[in-house]
């Protein structure tokens, strides 16, 4: 799994890849980007390639099980999207700017972190003591430039 942030205009990610309770990769980038569409993700590896092709079809419907969340930066916007394996297809939730987020396994540690006062990398950080499947470099995205931040203003 991994560990994936936002807080404050910022997404903090860490780079290790699992397979099961083996690290496959330690510098592993969880960050995807298609056609100007940014892809923070975690779960399954190899499900990536396939949500974005359904993602950036329009029609979100898949009838491949998809073992992957994902928060996505998309024309301005930020997303927190996920498989739901009921519907059969990817449900997408906006999120608000000034709020934070975490997904994947130490998705607790790092919002109790950011509860307390931490930055996204800050709480990436600390996810990676306690969660196993979290760890190595933090590397971290800028969602808005200040050019985009100006022209929303």
């Amino acid at each position: 799994m991994t560990t994936i942030a936002y807080k404050g205009g910022i997404i903090a990610y860490d780079s290790v890849m699992t397979d099961g309770q083996i690290i496959v990769d330690g510098e592993f980038n969880k960050r995807v980007s298609s056609n100007g569409v940014d892809f923070f993700y975690t779960g399954v590896t190899g499900d990536i390639e396939d949500f974005i092709n359904t993602y950036m079809s329009g029609n979100f419907s898949s009838e491949r099980n998809l073992g992957i969340t994902v928060m996505v930066r998309d024309q301005g916007a930020l997303y927190h999207t996920s498989y739901d394996y009921d519907e059969k297809r990817i449900w997408r939730m906006p999120m608000k700017k000034d709020t934070h987020y975490a997904i994947g396994s130490g998705q607790h540690f790092a919002l109790a972190a950011m509860d307390l006062g931490m930055t996204a990398k800050e709480a990436v950080a600390y996810a990676a003591k306690r969660d196993l499947f979290t760890g190595g470099p933090i590397n971290t995205f800028e969602v808005w430039s200040e050019q985009e931040e100006k022209k929303a203003a």
